[in-house]
């Protein structure tokens, strides 16, 4: 794996203040840890109804699914529940609940995740943290399921650097992903293989070609797509077709920036055949979103442009084996947070030279290509 260089250094007048915010982030997660110990006992390994803590969106689950694949693994007979937020159902879209045989409950209000924690009567809960959490946050989450009845439940130290932290430790430490970040709260062990996703293929696909997925739920994290255009267009001069993923956002987004030529897929897929697209992919290049943490999962080269808007690492993809580069710029202002940003230099200031330059890296020579070409024709 591989990091654009950015131009902060660790020096020692700033190691001081690094140092400083150091033992800070250690006070706050000593007390969550404290705070876990007194309310909480451990998880049994003989547990026979696990209640799993986990919302978010397509990324946040996929950057959750070693740890759901641990939990199953530590209970291989326990009838284990996934407690979600309402909404488009991301398990069951994924395919997670039959890859692990986990049931899903979903909820919209607390009163309904209360009466949903009190049902399942769980042995154990592992509490899979939203990101970013704060101090504040785990201290009412564990008070919220300790009133539900909750008594044995792990996961609560999953505490994130707050802005001024990982501002203070820019260039001292990377921050570990948000896998890493849930595997290690619940003191799981990583499950043996790779976890894979249901794939359902898709027909008429050009050989070969490069996966774009200029997709992102929020606007700080869109990489320019008039640069995904000329990306595009030297990936042809190379021999490559352009295959476009993400939704029908997306589609109209590329559509407004002139988006003529290759296969646009946006919006017209299930979850399980844009699984299917990035798995056979000669390359992925995309933001930072949901079908990049998808693509991750195979060994194919990923190519990530990521903004600012998180401390360096904290969601970097949890790619265990191929090449991965992520993009991205030092800012000030790194760990925002925003959705929305009236100076998205963190993104603009990645030109279309160095994310080519990085993918001519990995691509294929050209010969390679035409004999993939006349192999797959003859």
């Amino acid at each position: 794996m591989t990091h654009r260089p950015v131009s902060y250094r660790a020096s020692i007048w700033r190691a001081p203040g690094a140092c400083a915010a150091l033992f800070w982030h250690g006070v706050k997660r000593g007390i969550a840890a404290t705070m876990q110990w007194l309310a909480f006992g451990a998880p049994r390994p003989d547990a026979t109804r696990v209640l799993v803590y986990r919302i978010g969106s397509i990324g946040d689950f996929v950057a959750a699914a070693s740890a759901l694949a641990a939990v199953r693994a530590k209970h291989p007979k326990a009838e284990i529940t996934l407690v979600a937020n309402a909404g488009p159902g991301w398990p069951q879209a994924l395919g997670i609940d039959n890859l692990l045989n986990l049931k899903v409950q979903e909820y919209s209000t607390i009163d309904e995740l209360a009466a949903a924690t009190r049902a399942a009567k769980p042995d154990a809960l592992y509490y899979l943290a939203p990101a970013p959490s704060t101090l504040r946050r785990l201290i009412r989450d564990a008070g919220f399921f300790r009133r539900c009845g909750v008594r044995r439940a792990v996961g609560f130290t999953a505490l994130d650097p707050c802005r001024r932290t990982a501002k203070m430790l820019r260039g001292f430490m990377r921050w570990p992903n948000q896998t890493k970040r849930l595997m290690l709260a619940c003191g799981l062990k990583t499950p043996r293989g790779q976890v894979s996703l249901p794939e359902e293929a898709v027909a008429d696909l050009p050989r070969p070609y490069a996966a774009i997925a200029a997709a992102g739920k929020s606007d700080v994290q869109h990489w320019p797509e008039a640069r995904y255009l000329e990306i595009a267009e030297k990936l042809a001069k190379r021999g490559y077709h352009a295959v476009w993923l993400g939704d029908a956002a997306d589609g109209a987004r590329l559509a407004g920036a002139g988006l003529k030529d290759g296969v646009n897929l946006c919006g017209k897929l299930s979850l399980n055949q844009s699984a299917f697209v990035l798995a056979n992919a000669a390359i992925v290049i995309g933001n930072d979103s949901g079908l990049a943490h998808m693509a991750a999962l195979n060994a194919i080269p990923l190519i990530v442009i990521q903004s600012a808007r998180s401390p360096l690492g904290s969601w970097t993809p949890n790619k265990t084996t191929g090449p991965l580069t992520v993009l991205r710029t030092d800012m000030n202002c790194e760990g925002c947070a925003l959705t929305q940003c009236s100076d998205t230099r963190c993104v603009m200031e990645i030109s279309v030279a160095e994310v080519w330059a990085a993918a001519e890296s990995l691509l294929a020579p050209s010969t390679m290509i035409e004999a993939v070409v006349e192999s797959a024709t003859a």
